[in-house]
């Protein structure tokens, strides 16, 4: 079993990806505090939840990653030729698997 420091580092990082509301994430924040099973279950439950609406979501999950990775590129100023190398980020669409 994950350690709830990992849940909850997953399910950060999945709510900032899927810009789930503030208060939404206080709420569930509050109804976990401590380490007993039943909070586990629930981070549990919260990640899954989270990875069904990422798949759900799934282009706008690639499109907002491809986003985040063009403005790294140009805080890098990399060159369009070093940029061609990951070329494949770009191509196609999404597709759930």
């Amino acid at each position: 079993m994950a350690s709830k420091h990992v849940l909850m580092s997953e399910i950060a990082t999945l709510w900032d990806r899927l810009s789930i509301d503030d208060n939404e994430r206080s709420q569930f924040l509050k109804a976990t505090s401590g380490f007993s099973a039943g909070v586990f279950a629930k981070c549990a439950e919260e990640l899954e939840r989270l990875k069904i609406l990422k798949r759900q979501h799934l282009s706008r999950f690639v499109m907002a990653c491809r986003t985040e990775l063009q403005a790294l590129w140009d805080r890098l100023y990399m060159s369009e030729q070093e940029r061609r190398v990951f070329a494949a980020a770009f191509t196609g669409t999404a597709q759930v698997v």
